[in-house]
């Protein structure tokens, strides 16, 4: 150009013209014109070439921070950067290297997720009883109502299943409420027997967890075992751990379960699979009522009437030695008004102490031999030739004074426990449950019980606990 000299740019994209100094004026300034303008063609074909290449690399840069990332190891981003706008091929073959390896890290990370969902199923199948309780509906007394129901929605529709086909439909949630000791742990023990399904005992323990969103995951897993194994039992004790009224206090991971829980009972009601829901709770008012409304049957069990308590106390001092008669059941039955059935059994397990308790005090103990020992034991031979001792007064007749531990324990013979003993015992051991608690229960029936449920036998306990509190 202008005859003036010219040079080759280092990378063969143009030509670059220096300035003659010869140029002078006008010649000058359009020669220097010439020159920016050939700059700026050069400048946009490398930056073109510079944008396609990034383009192409794009996806390849961003598994690379992926796979960093993974590793805490972000530094080498601008290393990269760097190394990936090189020559064409190159970055070919190094974004197929990382195709590989981001590939290679996907298949890792299902692999954790699934290892991780494996060892959750684990966890929730400890949930399952594998050993069925050793109760039965006949070993509980009273509660004949939530028998009855229990029976009829989830027995039955097992053992005869032709009789609900069509319209009849069992209800498949049942909530058990009422004071403590009233035996719905033991009811739900006897479903576990008596039911041919699979049983999970659920806690809120088994369905929380310390990572955010792992507790709704756990809920919903624990649902989706159920269906698996079905025909299977799902109980939750301490229903009001889980099912509590919302408020503001509450945290979010409460909410979520909440309202996890929530959907899964209604997705059972569509399911082809047969999954019973049993819950039990002492204090049915703390309930949201959303969770009320899911169940169907909402029974109470209410502290044992006279007929109850008599065959407690029949049942559990069967196989112990005593010395009780008819009519003493029917007394000890009469002084246990408002006495919940865990309140009778301690007062069992007392009255039973009194004779070790004697056993730990004395120093004399008298002989016993032969016929003399149709008084302390039931089945007697009168062929008895060893020599056993009980605890006697100092007065009494052969009395020796002896050291309890230097005695053989297969020589030492108890007394029966006596209707004495009973009645102390019935003084010592208090109810546990006040007119106040039952007062609860009382206005919740009228609330949201059934109208079978309904009767003066709520009324009866009050007037018993008014008599013995006021």
């Amino acid at each position: 150009m202008f005859g003036q000299n010219q040079k080759k740019c280092a990378h063969g994209q143009g030509i670059i013209v220096f300035a003659n100094p010869c140029l002078n004026g006008l010649n000058k300034l359009i020669y220097n014109r010439k020159i920016k303008q050939d700059l700026q063609q050069i400048f946009c074909t490398k930056m073109s070439g510079l944008q396609s290449l990034l383009c192409q690399e794009k996806d390849n840069c961003i598994d690379r921070l992926l796979i960093d990332n993974s590793n805490n190891n972000l530094n080498n981003l601008d290393s990269y950067s760097n190394g990936s706008i090189k020559t064409q091929k190159s970055s070919v073959s190094t974004k197929s290297q990382n195709s590989q390896a981001s590939s290679n890290s996907l298949l890792a990370v299902e692999d954790l997720q699934q290892k991780y969902l494996k060892d959750l199923k684990s966890q929730l199948k400890s949930c399952i009883l594998t050993k069925k309780p050793p109760i039965k509906f006949k070993d509980i007394a009273g509660n004949d109502y939530a028998k009855k129901c229990i029976e009829e929605n989830f027995i039955l529709p097992s053992v005869l299943p032709n009789l609900f086909q069509g319209k009849p439909k069992p209800f498949n949630k049942i909530l058990l409420y009422g004071p403590p000791g009233v035996g719905k742990t033991m009811i739900c023990h006897a479903v576990c027997n008596e039911l041919q399904a699979t049983p999970f005992w659920v806690s809120l323990a088994d369905i929380t967890s310390k990572f955010i969103g792992e507790s709704e995951k756990l809920l919903k897993m624990l649902f989706d075992l159920a269906r698996e194994n079905s025909p299977s039992i799902i109980i939750f004790d301490e229903m009001d751990s889980i099912g509590r009224k919302r408020n503001g206090s509450e945290s979010e991971t409460e909410r979520r379960i909440k309202t996890e829980f929530l959907k899964q009972l209604d997705e059972i009601n569509s399911l082809d699979e047969k999954v019973y829901i049993l819950a039990t709770t002492n204090m049915p008012w703390e309930l949201d009522v959303a969770v009320l409304r899911r169940f169907e049957r909402r029974v109470l069990l209410p502290l044992p009437k006279k007929q109850a308590r008599l065959e407690i106390f029949q049942n559990f001092t069967e196989s112990k030695n005593h010395g009780l008669k008819q009519q003493d059941f029917d007394y000890l039955s009469d002084l246990t008004d408002g006495y919940s059935g865990s309140d009778i059994v301690t007062i069992i397990n007392d009255a039973f102490m009194r004779p070790i308790q004697e056993l730990q005090t004395t120093k004399y103990f008298k002989k016993l031999k032969g016929n003399l020992l149709e008084n302390f034991i039931e089945y007697q031979d009168s062929q008895v030739e060893r020599i056993y001792y009980t605890p006697c007064l100092q007065s009494d007749e052969d009395a020796e004074e002896i050291n309890l531990y230097q005695l053989d324990p297969k020589q030492i013979i108890l007394r029966k426990a006596e209707i004495k003993d009973f009645k102390e015992s019935i003084k010592n051991c208090k109810p546990t449950v006040s007119k106040k608690f039952l007062d609860y229960y009382n206005k919740f029936l009228e609330k949201c019980g059934h109208v079978e449920q309904k009767d003066d036998m709520y009324k009866d306990q009050l007037r018993y606990m008014t008599q013995i509190y006021f």
